[in-house]
């Protein structure tokens, strides 16, 4: 709803959401590539995925999920390393552990993750443990991201006034709004942490409410997509973002600048997700 409604006022006003929010600081968001979790994949099938993504959208960054299927860290540790020299010294690399239980484990990783010049860590533990957080943050020169599944600026006030993070990656869909994660930016800005908005829950309307808001963002570092989605983006919008060398132009048009297809969205049918279910779909 909230987003709808700055969509609505855009229109209203014959003016993009950007300039409602203060005005932008650049044309165009840097993305990263997200090359999806699932079926347990080689470094090198990994890579010739990664290098035939790059040649078509342009992409300079990566994500892993090695977490998925593999739980020794020396396995994981080598593979992340065999998937950098595949992929070359050039293109950032990212690893999601996606919230380990194991904090001992965790340390000693990315210490063995450092050869492989990774970008940054990403959730390594549940975000609903700060201190412990902070733990893992003091024990590698690694960046390390979290706050995807937060709500709220308190919450990522208090991870990053305790040092927790170098990176928080707020959800538009999940923390409350364009507004709110306009707010959270601000407010890493004035600690010293960038920004590198997740986009997990829509790559099309959600997509586009967080170029808006990435727009206006001085610690802006990366926003993440998934061009698994883009075949079904097409369906759902009749003029859906484009990657082109590993950005996203930010819309000039009113409103957020997205023309949904209406009569595609009434043929489909709602069918709530498991908890398991969310590979692949949009």
């Amino acid at each position: 709803m909230e987003i709808a409604g700055w969509d609505i006022a855009g229109k209203y006003f014959n003016m993009p959401v950007y300039a409602l929010l203060g005005g932008k600081v650049r044309k165009k968001v840097p993305v990263y590539l997200n090359l999806g979790s699932g079926e347990p994949k080689t470094p090198e099938e990994e890579a010739e995925m990664t290098l035939k993504l790059k040649e078509k959208f342009g992409y300079n960054a990566v994500k892993l999920y090695p977490f998925d299927w593999m739980r020794d860290e020396d396995e994981i540790a080598d593979h992340v390393y065999r998937f950098r020299q595949l992929i070359g010294p050039d293109m950032r690399l990212m690893v999601d552990i996606w919230r380990e239980i194991d904090v001992p484990m965790v340390k000693r990783l990315c210490r063995k993750l450092e050869k492989s010049d990774v970008r940054w860590l990403e959730e390594p533990i549940a975000n609903d443990d700060f201190r412990k957080l902070k733990e893992i943050h003091d024990s590698t020169i690694l960046p390390i991201v979290s706050g995807e599944s937060m709500f709220g600026r308190r919450q990522f006030k208090e991870m990053m006034d305790l040092g927790a993070v170098d990176i928080i990656n707020p959800d538009v869909s999940i923390v409350g709004g364009i507004l709110e994660l306009k707010e959270i930016a601000t407010l890493a800005e004035i600690s010293y942490v960038k920004v590198g908005p997740h986009e997990c829950n829509s790559s099309t309307a959600a997509l586009n409410a967080t170029v808006h808001a990435a727009s206006t963002m001085p610690n802006l570092d990366m926003v993440e997509t998934f061009p698994w989605y883009f075949a079904l983006g097409d369906k759902l919008s009749k003029n859906q973002l484009q990657v082109k060398d590993g950005f996203i132009e930010v819309p000039d048009t009113p409103g957020l600048g997205i023309e949904m297809d209406e009569d595609f969205l009434k043929s489909l049918t709602y069918v709530p997700r498991g908890m398991n279910s969310w590979e692949g779909k949009e």
